[in-house]
């Protein structure tokens, strides 16, 4: 119940994962051997059709799974409509009396994909599923010995304790032990700096992390402050609101398009 003890069962729309295998990979390392993930593939299609492709989906995650000896287990659904066979998957999908907690799929391909893709994050947020939303930009290197940053952008407790949660699994693997975690919160100029790094190395402290707490003064927008902080980092943790009235798929996809343009995973 509280959040220091929450694991990850998570339900990753992964498709055909020797596609998304950015996807897939941060799914894995985000489990981190202490919770449990699901790869799904969802097939379109008449469902009388659509057993041949199912078993032929099914081997093909297994196979995936096996050769890169993933701890997951795999599930493939034939629905003759995909947004509404995802919404169906959230609702009923579960590994006996465990139900996901954590959903996660890739960025919209396009703004056209938008409006379903940030329903089904609203409807996992009605059915109290957190949802991590993965830009690919390619997989950080395995080397153990390189050092490896991770950037959170600190905007509230809202989505900020599951950033923090999901950073500590992440630094729990192997190819993420050396590491170097920042936690950032911008501020406008007339903001006391102090009192917010406090906040932030208060919120460290509590979430068992060692990191560094950084508030930056936004000098222009909160875009290139972005990109000046974060360009050469190895991932970034940024929230996204869905849940509000005024909000607009197509137009949030095309701000956060441009906003993470240049930027890592």
């Amino acid at each position: 119940n509280h959040p220091k003890n929450w694991r990850p069962n998570t339900l990753v729309l992964s498709g055909n994962p020797n596609n998304r295998q950015v996807l897939t990979q941060y799914a894995l390392w985000l489990e981190s051997r202490r919770g449990i993930a699901t790869l799904v593939e969802i097939i379109a299609g008449p469902f009388s059709t659509g057993m041949v492709q199912r078993q032929e989906a099914k081997d093909r995650l297994d196979t995936f799974i096996y050769r890169h000896n993933f701890e997951a287990f795999s599930e493939v659904l034939v629905t003759e409509d995909f947004d509404q066979g995802a919404l169906s998957l959230i609702q009923c999908h579960s590994l006996g009396p465990l139900k996901p907690n954590l959903l996660m799929l890739g960025w919209p391909s396009s703004k056209e994909r938008a409006m379903p893709i940030f329903n089904l994050v609203r409807v996992a947020r009605t059915l109290m599923l957190s949802s991590v939303i993965l830009i690919d930009r390619g997989l950080p290197s395995i080397d153990t010995s390189s050092m490896k940053r991770i950037d959170i952008w600190w905007r509230g407790r809202e989505n900020g304790s599951l950033m923090l949660i999901l950073t500590y699994l992440l630094c729990h693997n192997l190819e993420w032990s050396k590491h170097h975690v920042r936690v950032l919160r911008a501020i406008g100029p007339h903001e006391d700096s102090d009192e917010a790094e406090e906040a932030l190395k208060s919120i460290l402290y509590k979430s068992r992390i060692r990191g560094e707490a950084k508030v930056v003064k936004i000098d222009g927008d909160f875009k290139s402050t972005l990109k000046q902080e974060s360009t050469d980092a190895t991932v970034v943790f940024l929230g996204i609101r869905v849940d509000v009235n005024e909000f607009d798929p197509e137009e949030t996809h095309d701000h956060f398009s441009s906003l993470l343009s240049g930027l890592p995973t």
